[in-house]
């Protein structure tokens, strides 16, 4: 909230938030984690279901973290290997 109104985030001022939170602590975050008075991780998982492979505009700018990037590949090779 900035002078009594809401402020929202942008996808680049969550995206920043979140890489963030991941150098800081070496991880990704859980699903209920906060950070910041963000939501965090339920802003991760909602940008995860975005997203349908390696090409997507989505995972290309979060894979951009080390440490995101190992958490999307997994999420993706769970999702694909469902699908099959």
């Amino acid at each position: 909230m900035t002078n009594g109104k809401i402020y929202y985030l942008n996808f680049d001022e969550w995206k920043n938030l979140l890489f963030e939170f991941c150098n800081n602590n070496k991880r990704c975050p859980t699903q209920t984690e906060q950070y910041k008075n963000n939501n965090i991780g339920k802003w991760l998982q909602h940008q995860k279901e975005k997203i349908i492979d390696k090409n997507n505009n989505v995972y290309i700018k979060l894979s951009e973290n080390i440490y995101l990037k190992e958490s999307l590949d997994k999420y993706l090779n769970k999702k694909l290997n469902f699908v099959k």
